[in-house]
């Protein structure tokens, strides 16, 4: 059996992400208010000057494709919602950020990339929401999962 643990500071939001030496690898930071106070009609985050990540669907039970209601955004969509820019520290390629109300933001590179393509990623997006439950229900930590290797591709 699991044993809950407590965070030190309430968890709204789970990074997944790589860096270059491991990007096959699935790796999880959690993000609190300090780092993530994002107002929940946000539709694209932006960290630093590069990076975006688009709203790609919302599930409020953290299940896919069962449950997950697509957004309307797409890689088009302008503007963003800065983030803190602490998040370049912690993953050269930051992938997906999941919020503890199951928003699914999604690097927008993955909406039309020959490398990074959005069939690739889907088959793990069911992965990273339930590791994302698990987390925000105190299950499992950020680094348990991480630790446990799984794959992207």
């Amino acid at each position: 059996m699991l044993e809950m643990y407590s965070p030190p500071e309430p968890i709204l939001a789970v990074l997944e992400g790589a860096n270059h030496d491991s990007a096959c690898r699935i790796a999880y930071e959690t993000l609190s208010e300090k780092i993530f106070n994002v107002p929940d009609n946000v539709g694209v985050l932006k960290i630093g000057e590069h990076i975006r990540l688009v709203l790609y669907g919302k599930s409020p039970d953290f299940t896919y494709p069962d449950g997950f209601i697509r957004s309307q955004f797409t890689q088009e969509t302008k503007g963003g919602w800065p983030l803190n820019s602490t998040l370049m520290m912690t993953f050269e390629m930051p992938r997906s950020i999941t919020t503890r109300d199951g928003r699914f933001y999604l690097r927008d590179s993955y909406f039309d990339s020959k490398d990074h393509s959005l069939g690739d990623y889907q088959s793990i997006i069911e992965t990273v929401l339930k590791d994302s439950k698990d987390i925000f229900e105190c299950r499992r930590t950020a680094n348990e999962l991480t630790s446990m290797n799984k794959r992207l591709f």
